[in-house]
């Protein structure tokens, strides 16, 4: 019994002293963690700091934050809590049914939780009206496209413990009723998601993904390029068929898993195979392309990775992102957008482009125009 004690003791040693000395001095890197995460910084020791125990404080964030194989510890632990009490420590994330990920910001809209006021927003409204009308003087035509919400697509994989109360005066509701009344072009893709889901044959969300699925993003493309064709900016016809992925290391890399992805676990969610779309285009030669300003969220990154964007407008894109960003076909490769300066929006700044698109989910609603329009 001595003996298995001795050799217990300098087993727990050795892999102490393997963490100490990876911390120090790293000679194995595992995988960094999915998502946002920023290290604690060092700190500087003096009495000021020491006395006022601010020291100790940042002194043992920073040591947990890079011990060695902190990663993999993350993993494990959470790991831990999601196989025996299905619990995340994923922000903002929750478990539904059958494993149906969610994100708890799309409840708290549905709730009105985050209603910024009728008047708010019908100012940014008519801002976008001024601008709409000056445009269509230039033959420049803009779409409002209204991205969907999961929870409002499909409620009934939520977790029992946590029911919708939707009302009426939530960002959403107000924002369709003064884009109605205003007479601006729009797509609600949130309303069009919940009439097809029932006799969709294909999954309209992934249960890991927050985003469109890909399926979803081949049916809002495809009315996308009829829009822009009808309103004269050309557009390469765009078609797909539908075939299954059952490679699970490409379907984890995919925006499918989003979600799932950034809940940093130790052995990946059990996938099945995943109906995929395969485009392609039908060109005009003797048309060139058109070239679209999107002013957008997190949604239209799916138009860029599955190259939607760069088949139907060459290099002529330009993504604000957030209307923070300049993201285009030339900086992609080099993942580092340019810093958009001006961030009011006026007519005059878009004159250069063939379209005006402004797709912004419903957790965004808030913040309509993303500041452009205040």
């Amino acid at each position: 019994m001595k003996n298995q004690f001795q050799i217990l003791f300098y087993l727990l040693l050795t892999g102490w002293t393997l963490f100490l000395v990876n911390g120090i001095v790293p000679f194995y890197q595992p995988d960094a963690l999915h998502g946002a995460f920023t290290p604690s910084q060092d700190t500087v020791l003096s009495w000021k700091t020491w006395w006022s125990g601010r020291f100790q404080k940042k002194m043992n964030l920073y040591c947990n934050d890079h011990v060695g194989f902190h990663p993999n510890l993350v993993r494990l632990n959470n790991q831990i809590d999601y196989s025996l009490f299905s619990k995340l420590h994923a922000k903002s994330v929750l478990i539904g049914k059958n494993g149906f990920l969610y994100e708890n910001g799309f409840n708290r809209t549905l709730e009105g939780k985050d209603f910024i006021g009728s008047e708010a927003m019908a100012k940014r409204m008519r801002k976008l009206k001024s601008i709409q009308d000056t445009l269509q003087k230039q033959g420049i035509p803009l779409l409002v496209i209204l991205a969907p919400n999961k929870t409002r697509t499909y409620p009934e994989f939520l977790p029992d413990y946590l029911p919708l109360h939707p009302v009426d005066s939530n960002n959403y509701n107000i924002s369709l009723q003064l884009l109605k009344e205003l007479n601006i072009p729009f797509m609600d893709v949130s309303e069009w998601f919940v009439k097809i889901k029932s006799e969709s044959p294909y999954p309209l969300f992934s249960p890991y993904g927050i985003h469109w699925s890909r399926y979803g993003v081949a049916l809002v493309a495809d009315s996308l390029t009829h829009y822009l064709n009808q309103n004269g900016c050309y557009t390469p016809e765009l078609t797909y068929t539908m075939k299954y992925e059952k490679d699970k290391t490409k379907i984890r890399a995919s925006s499918d898993f989003d979600i799932g992805l950034g809940l940093n676990l130790m052995f990946s969610i059990p996938l099945d195979s995943m109906p995929y779309p395969e485009f392609n285009y039908i060109h005009q030669t003797d048309c060139a392309k058109s070239a679209p300003l999107f002013l957008a969220d997190s949604y239209y990154w799916m138009f860029i990775y599955e190259e939607i964007s760069r088949n139907q407008f060459g290099n002529q894109w330009v993504f604000w992102n957030y209307g923070k960003e300049i993201w285009t076909q030339e900086v992609m490769d080099k993942h580092k957008p340019y810093e958009l300066i001006n961030n009011k929006l006026s007519a005059s700044e878009l004159y250069k482009y063939d379209a005006f698109i402004l797709i912004i989910s419903e957790g965004n609603l808030s913040k309509f125009g993303y500041g452009m329009l205040d």
